[in-house]
């Protein structure tokens, strides 16, 4: 009797790149906000494979030192 074989692989997911670097701070004095980027091609998706989880960017809130008055 023949033997059948039935090959089953896994169909790849993709996975986030590593984060970036921060980016620099919106503003030049005060409080303000950074981001970093990171991308779905540290094996992108393929076939009916799932695109990456969660967000492929992230903000933080930075401060870039106290505004300088221009009374004076």
């Amino acid at each position: 009797m023949p033997l059948n074989f039935v090959h089953f692989y896994e169909i790849p997911d993709g996975s986030w790149s590593v984060w970036a670097q921060w980016e620099e701070c919106s503003v030049t004095c005060d409080l303000g906000y950074k981001q970093r980027n990171r991308s779905c091609d540290n094996h992108a998706p393929q076939g009916s494979g799932q695109d990456c989880q969660g967000s492929g960017r992230q903000f933080g809130a930075c401060f870039a030192g106290a505004c300088r008055s221009a009374i004076g």
